[in-house]
Parts: C-alpha cells; structure tokens; sequence
C-alpha cells in the first residue's frame, strides 16, 4: 500500500504545532487543577502544617510511613526523655 506523503506548508506545520502544545496545556492544567483538589493533596498540605520544620523530602516520608503522624522523636530525645533505646540493627532514621 502506498503512501501519499503530502507536504504540509509551514503555516500548517505551525498551525498543527500549536495544536499539539495547547493540548498539551490543557491536559496538563487539568491534571494540576484535579490534583490541588484531590484528598491526597489536602492530606500533603496537613502534614506539611504539622511538620513545618521538616523539609519536603522528610515530610514526604512521614506521610509515606504513617499518615496519621502527629509528633516525632529524634535518637536523643528517645534516650533522654523517654529511656528507650533504638534497635541498632535494622533500624535507620526515616
């Protein structure tokens, strides 16, 4: 079967590329907006409240680990405060 390759003008060339990258746009902001309105993101924006002196990386593993995380404990505060001693095998810090 042959193919009839018909060149396209450039203006029609630009005009398909345009095309293209608005619907990218679209389909890119629709998944912004869906996300920004997602329980997921809520979740995010209530650990990030809860553990503002954490960066995002650790704040991501947090909610990751336990999502319903209110307090955290560093090693010396659990030995100090609390007289536990953590696990040293198997054991890592976030």
């Amino acid at each position: 079967m042959a193919r009839n390759w018909k060149k396209m003008s450039k203006e029609d060339e630009n005009k398909k590329r345009q095309e293209t990258i608005d619907k990218a746009i679209e389909t890119m902001n629709k998944g912004v907006y869906d996300y920004l309105d997602s329980d997921r993101f809520k979740t995010l924006l209530d650990t990030m409240s809860k553990f503002h002196d954490y960066s995002l990386n650790n704040t991501l593993l947090i909610l990751e680990q336990n999502p319903r995380a209110t307090q955290l404990a560093g090693y010396n505060k659990w030995q100090q405060d609390f007289n536990r001693q953590v696990k040293r095998d198997g054991e890592q810090a976030f």
